[in-house]
């Protein structure tokens, strides 16, 4: 595949991704949270969550945050989430649960 072709595929991917961030609604910055799907999955390769830091470790932001692929309830659609809590990336099952919005 040319240059031009993998830079024109890799700006396909990024014209579909949906992104949400989000900070607690209630004023309170240490929950912070972000998701982003394709197509209605999770992406294979991330435009926006790139994050390394694993569950428990350290985190500024959400992004900073290794992500999760999460399942909506009650159908076939996934998206990628992550959340930091109080300075420290959530568990997967966290971070998905704290990311319900994305099946709206």
């Amino acid at each position: 595949m040319s240059k031009s072709s993998v830079w024109f595929a890799s700006l396909a991917v990024a014209a579909l991704a949906v992104v949400t961030a989000c900070s607690g609604d209630d004023g309170d910055d240490s929950h912070l949270t972000s998701t982003e799907q394709v197509n209605n999955a999770c992406p294979a390769t991330p435009a926006i969550l790139t994050g390394t830091v694993p569950a428990g470790g350290a985190c500024m932001a959400a992004e900073d945050c290794a992500p999760s692929c999460c399942s909506c309830p009650g159908g076939s659609e996934q998206y990628l989430a992550v959340s930091c809590e109080g300075g420290k990336c959530a568990a997967s099952s966290e971070a998905c649960s704290n990311t319900l919005e994305a099946c709206d």
